[in-house]
């Protein structure tokens, strides 16, 4: 199913009903604006960086699995948006983002999960300013 992406993400919890692979511990996190991108982010860590896929590459196609739209009750593009992880170096002119694997938020429900997108021909971390 092909969902939206979109700059008008709402700020609040987000949960991982599954927790996040890697850190299966976690169950929700806060998510905020910061002046170019988002933080999700605990109280006591781990924090991410992150941005909407498609200010990376806003030619990317969000098409996810069918599983993971009903797993996160998903019935229209309108109902989800996308997070992409960002990796940050030393410089943050070098930041890079992920857009093979994303987190994909249920705008009414805040239930979310990582999904790999299929069709991405992105498979590795890609420079936010290139």
């Amino acid at each position: 199913m092909l969902i939206l992406d979109s700059t008008e993400i709402v700020p609040g919890m987000v949960r991982f009903p599954r927790g996040i692979p890697g850190f299966a511990w976690i169950r929700a996190m806060q998510l905020e604006k910061l002046p170019k991108g988002l933080w999700l982010y605990r109280s006591v860590g781990p924090h991410f960086v992150m941005v909407p896929p498609k200010s990376v590459r806003p030619d990317l196609v969000l098409d996810i699995d069918d599983a993971v739209a009903s797993r996160l009750e998903i019935n229209s593009p309108a109902d989800a948006f996308a997070l992409s992880v960002v990796k940050l170096d030393e410089h943050f002119e070098d930041a890079k983002a992920h857009l093979h694997s994303v987190i994909v938020v249920n705008r009414h429900t805040r239930s979310a999960m990582q999904a790999v997108l299929p069709h991405s021909p992105h498979t590795g971390w890609i420079p936010l300013y290139a």
